[in-house]
């Protein structure tokens, strides 16, 4: 893992425009759940516990609930003192939203956002590839904790493949650090997959001039 310094001070997204009760809801939620994914690949260093082993291990990943269970999990797992607090709300045009959080983690998904705008088409393509590579390969159904040894050669090649062009788009540097906790190349890919889309929903509100990493 990095060793990243964990230092917290205020950081200020900007907002624009109208928001919604619903958008009050879906940005702070998804900014904190890719907070605790990279949280945890950030500065957990080699002191892998029962927590986080379940964490990245003990969901099959067929549908929401597993990356429901999953964010929970890692949200519990970041210490109290480092989890995201309001600490200031204007709501004007503009405004900002002012949080006390581990600005290391901040700037990283400030960079994986503006990645994965540049790379927005690309991305969404990649995305509809994967998927149509899972679903060809009878990967989709697959309970990932009780697979990780009954994959083929194929299988496995296209997960590796794939997590590996999904991350070099996004701008996801720990790969490594991922597949070492997952320790199962198609838990990876659907780990990966899952934060392509809490990104796209973040670059949602950026492309809608309503937020401003």
């Amino acid at each position: 893992m990095t060793g990243t310094d964990s230092s917290n001070d205020n950081y200020r997204i900007y907002i624009d425009g109208e928001w919604t009760l619903r958008d009050l809801y879906e940005f702070p939620h998804v900014y904190a759940q890719l907070y605790s994914f990279l949280y945890v690949l950030e500065f957990t260093g080699e002191d892998i516990d029962e927590r986080i082993d379940s964490a990245f291990r003990a969901h099959p990943w067929r549908g929401g609930f597993s990356a429901l269970n999953f964010y929970n999990q890692l949200g519990h797992i970041v210490p109290i003192r480092d989890r995201p607090r309001i600490n200031s709300i204007r709501y004007e045009s503009p405004g900002w939203l002012e949080l006390t959080l581990a600005v290391a983690i901040a700037s990283n998904i400030e960079r994986l956002v503006e990645a994965f705008s540049k790379s927005g088409k690309h991305l969404n393509s990649l995305y509809r590839e994967i998927y149509k590579g899972l679903h060809q390969r009878r990967l989709m159904r697959i309970k990932v904790r009780r697979q990780e040894i009954a994959l083929r050669r194929d299988q496995i090649r296209f997960a590796q493949e794939s997590a590996k062009e999904l991350s070099r788009l996004m701008d996801f540097k720990h790969l490594d650090e991922l597949d070492l906790l997952t320790r199962n190349p198609l838990g990876t890919l659907k780990i990966l997959l899952s934060v392509y889309r809490r990104l796209r929903a973040l670059a949602k509100y950026e492309k809608k001039g309503q937020a401003n990493l």
